[in-house]
């Protein structure tokens, strides 16, 4: 009883871990948006500029400001007067007014009040986060071609060991079944060395392709953001997923759903915002203070016996700008010029974004005729090895016919896996092409 007890509760444990570290393409995804480095970062970046659209608002908001100061004068300064105020004319008296400590407390009030340049800075706030929204969806989607990519290549290298290892248990029991035949003298040694040299080459294989299956597993962990040292178990039924793919519609939906179009859009927009300011810097700008506070002088340094004597100011100032040296109609007309570039760097890059559609759906098309013709070329080679298998058996056909037919089966159906591969990565570019990542 408790040795069923713990079969039982290995089995949950087991399927409890295998569910856990089991990932199919979307939640490799998933974890990937929550844990990949870059996309973590373009988040960062994307707060980072939205504490410096808060910064720009900032500056328009009263500054306070205190103020303490003390002063030593251990020299107190010598003025000279006429000695005519003191019965003396036609003498220069020397005397010392004030006395050698003093203090100051004050608080002090900064506001500005008009300048044309801060209003556009506060209009173009939403555009420059808007900026940064786009720039974090292009990492977004830039991760999920990565994570897509590199899954179907582990996936794909898992598939194929698969397949190597089924048929090299067949072909060394085959092996094998071929020395004893050849022991008892019914074969030549012949037929026995290719057969191990089939064999050779068929477990070199496997553990080539075993290295790279660690090879993409790794740069799968590395892009998902996943720890290197647990164990991560991917899971796709990647036939629905080709069957899908092949049933889907093939058309050019409207570019302006491509991020990058956006991107260049808003940073256009702020071009606009920047001429627009620098056009404003033409407009004066207008600024308020208010100073309030106490003085205390002393002999000796005993302020707080002292009577302190009450300050205060307030003031409004102007700044005018009325010649630059023509330093402003410069700066405005690269601004205008570096717009102008802008456009047309935008009307280039909506040509470039159809002619990638237009060849992602073409590229897109050939893969699936390129993976039907492998899929009936691989189907040609399993019916060739059947009857060869059948004919060996029935004793008119020879063993290194048979591994020769198995092992153009195995070859076909490995380049029917890299079809594969191409049909879903040249969908993931077409996804990309229309905007649907």
């Amino acid at each position: 009883m408790f040795r069923i007890l713990a079969v039982i509760y290995t089995f949950f444990w087991i399927s409890n871990l295998f569910s856990q570290n089991a990932y199919t393409v979307s939640s490799a995804i998933q974890y990937a948006l929550a844990h990949n480095y870059d996309y973590r970062k373009a988040q960062l970046d994307k707060m980072i500029t939205y504490e410096r659209t808060q910064e720009v608002l900032t500056q328009g908001f009263p500054k306070i400001s205190a103020n303490i100061g003390y002063q030593n004068q251990f020299i107190v300064p010598t003025s000279i007067i006429p000695g005519d105020a003191f019965g003396n004319p036609g003498t220069l008296l020397p005397v010392k007014f004030g006395l050698s400590n003093s203090m100051t407390a004050t608080i002090g009030l900064q506001q500005l009040i008009f300048d044309g340049r801060y209003l556009v800075g506060v209009q173009a706030r939403s555009a420059i986060k808007e900026l940064a929204n786009i720039q974090v969806k292009m990492s977004e989607r830039d991760v999920r071609i990565l994570i897509a990519k590199t899954y179907y290549q582990a996936v794909i290298a898992q598939k194929s060991i698969k397949l190597l290892k089924e048929n090299s248990e067949i072909l060394h029991k085959l092996y094998d079944q071929t020395k004893k035949t050849y022991q008892a003298g019914l074969i030549e040694e012949l037929d026995v060395e290719r057969l191990q040299y089939n064999v050779q080459t068929l477990d070199n294989t496997i553990r080539q392709l075993e290295s790279q299956s660690q090879l993409a597993l790794s740069a799968l962990k590395l892009n998902m953001g996943y720890p290197m040292d647990d164990t991560l178990i991917i899971q796709s039924d990647l036939q629905s997923e080709l069957t899908r793919i092949k049933n889907q519609n093939f058309f050019q939906d409207s570019l302006e759903n491509r991020v990058e179009l956006k991107l260049v859009n808003q940073g256009i927009q702020i071009k606009k915002y920047d001429l627009k300011q620098l056009k404003y810097g033409y407009l004066p700008s207008v600024y308020g203070s208010a100073a309030f506070g106490y003085n205390s002088f002393s002999q000796r340094f005993s302020f707080p016996d002292n009577p302190w004597y009450p300050l205060g100011n307030f003031g409004i100032q102007a700044q005018i700008p009325i010649f630059d040296g023509f330093t402003r109609k410069s700066q405005v007309q690269q601004a205008k010029l570096a717009l102008e570039k802008s456009e047309l760097d935008r009307n280039q890059l909506y040509q470039a974004l159809r002619m990638e559609s237009m060849n992602s759906i073409r590229e897109l098309r050939n893969s699936i005729n390129d993976y039907d013709n492998q899929m009936d070329i691989w189907k040609l080679s399993e019916k060739i090895e059947r009857k060869t298998q059948v004919k060996y058996k029935e004793g008119v056909g020879s063993s290194f016919e048979f591994a020769n037919a198995q092992n153009e089966r195995i070859q076909q159906y490995l380049k029917l896996l890299q079809s594969e591969l191409k049909l879903l990565n040249s969908n993931v570019d077409f996804q990309k092409s229309n905007g649907k990542l």
